[in-house]
């Protein structure tokens, strides 16, 4: 009997292929379909002839353009060539293959995560007739262990860094390479002059993209971020991350901020906050439209807050280096003292 579970199935025939062909095929499609998001089928050279699942064409997919290609030429799939070889090992043996997954960029520019499991199929003398199987859009469970890797990687950065400006070019390197960002920016909170002033940065090395983030140091003095203003400014008055698909047709965005000619277009900025309190604004931006990540967006506040605790500490380390090295630098006698118990607690070397 025919196992409630696919994976199961799927590890049966393993043992014995041959086990397939005397199911019921029916049965076998109806029983794999429920217990995936779609259901395909290949014929004998590999190449699609079958999908079905309502939610295959909501994983991205047109069925129409995949029908008689194989599986590696489906459009924008990315996958790990040591992945790609352990699964045409088992394609090329006749074996199952389970939960074999990959990268897929979308037409629209979306970042999925497809699992794919399948069966060899065998006509009644044993001749092999393709394979058979199920796919699963797991971007959710991948996005989850991404975003958590990130928070874990910005920890890492954080603390092996011995300056903020290292551990500041090293976030916004991790946060463009994990979400695939070409450039990032950090605009700290001056709240002398009330605005926001450019800090440090990161970008591929690509022409382009390194002219971009010079030009906006050399232009940190005319493109003034006051709170309401611009996108960061934006940003700097709610607390709140703000996403932008195209910051060519967002009013908000500061026209002078973006005159450099690179084709910039995607915009993701959000808060970097300590006690509640926003001290400066991360931007990352790409030449790529992007869509909103409600994942992302979410996540991200946590992260800007791991920042931040860490901004604020560095900044009370520094002043508390400064005043020791003041005290010390003094030639007079100066004894700090606990105003309750009127115990010393610190005295200069003089």
């Amino acid at each position: 009997a025919l196992s409630d579970s696919t994976e199961s199935y799927i590890m049966a025939v393993g043992k014995n292929p041959r086990h397939a062909k005397n199911l019921s095929e029916e049965r076998l499609k109806s029983v794999l379909e429920l217990s995936s998001d779609w259901y395909w089928e290949q014929d004998a050279k590999l190449r699609f002839t079958e999908f079905s699942g309502t939610t295959f064409s909501e994983a991205g997919f047109d069925s129409k353009a995949l029908i008689g290609k194989t599986r590696w030429e489906i459009p924008g799939a990315q996958v790990e060539p040591a992945e790609r070889a352990a699964v045409q090992a088992k394609m090329d043996a006749r074996q199952p293959f389970l939960e074999h997954e990959y990268k897929r960029v979308g037409p629209d520019g979306i970042v999925r995560y497809i699992s794919a499991s399948g069966v060899p199929v065998f006509d009644k003398s044993g001749g092999f007739k393709g394979y058979r199987g199920v796919g699963k859009d797991v971007t959710a469970r991948r996005r989850a262990e991404a975003l958590q890797s990130l928070e874990h990687s910005v920890a890492r950065r954080i603390a092996a860094a011995e300056s903020v400006t290292a551990a500041m070019t090293s976030v916004i390197r991790a946060i463009c390479e994990t979400e695939s960002w070409e450039c990032g920016r950090y605009f700290r909170v001056d709240d002398e002059a009330g605005a926001l002033r450019f800090s440090e940065s990161w970008g591929v090395p690509e022409p382009a993209i390194q002219q971009f983030l010079e030009r906006s140091n050399q232009r940190s003095s005319e493109v003034v971020y006051k709170p309401g203003i611009g996108l960061m400014g934006q940003v700097w008055q709610s607390g709140q991350p703000l996403w932008v698909a195209d910051v060519t047709k967002d009013a908000r965005a500061l026209r002078a901020a973006f005159t450099v000619d690179v084709g910039i277009r995607g915009g993701f900025v959000f808060p970097v906050i300590s006690e509640g309190k926003t001290i400066g604004v991360l931007a990352f931006n790409s030449r790529q439209v992007r869509e909103p990540d409600e994942r992302l967006l979410k996540a991200i506040l946590a992260i800007g807050s791991q920042i931040g605790q860490f901004l604020e500490r560095k900044r009370a380390e520094e002043e508390q280096r400064r005043f020791r090295a003041a005290m010390d630098a003094s030639a007079d006698l100066m004894l700090l003292i606990d105003p309750t118990s009127l115990l010393y607690v610190d005295v200069n070397d003089a």
